[in-house]
């Protein structure tokens, strides 16, 4: 079992984090393995290809945070039955969402630990034409074609895709 260690949280909000974290590693491709405070996300291809999606997606997940605490945006509301007079009756209950509130700062941070990942592992390519092409297409978003071009296979766009980054994925292991 993973173990979570937060300052400042009850016992209970650490299994639940720990719950939290073993569903999200069974729901998306990466893996997440927590050693105290660090959080490793091992690369996968799935993982690069949303690397540019990520990176749109965090400024979005800000501005609507920031709504949901200065709008009413962020106010929720339940029904609960009430038998204060031996019958039930429904209730209307009007407050903060903080589930959604909750629910949305844990997707930007996991966001913005997925982009600093991705980030650092093509950085920590040390192969420099290699670093070259996973930085212009996962980073900058280049077609095939315009890595070639770029890195002088011009017209041979397979084989960058093929040789360079298939044969690197390969090398680690990359799946």
């Amino acid at each position: 079992m993973r173990s979570t260690i937060r300052t400042g949280h009850t016992d209970k909000e650490n299994r639940k984090a720990d719950r939290g974290l073993s569903q999200r590693s069974r729901k998306t491709d990466e893996k997440i393995n927590v050693r105290g405070d660090a959080v490793d996300i091992k690369i996968t291809k799935k993982l690069l290809s949303s690397y540019r999606k990520y990176r749109r997606e965090i400024p979005l997940l800000e501005t609507e945070l920031e709504e949901l605490l200065t709008t009413d945006a962020g106010i929720g509301n339940s029904t609960i039955l009430d038998y204060k007079n031996g019958y039930p009756q429904p209730q209307s209950i009007v407050g903060f969402d903080w589930n959604l509130y909750e629910h949305r700062k844990g997707v930007l941070e996991r966001r913005k630990e997925q982009v600093k990942a991705i980030e650092q592992w093509i950085k920590s390519i040390e192969d420099g034409q290699i670093r070259c092409v996973f930085r212009m297409r996962y980073i900058d978003g280049m077609s095939w074609v315009k890595i070639a071009e770029k890195t002088g296979y011009g017209g041979r766009e397979d084989y960058v895709r093929r040789v360079i980054r298939d044969g690197y994925l390969k090398k680690c292991n990359i799946r």
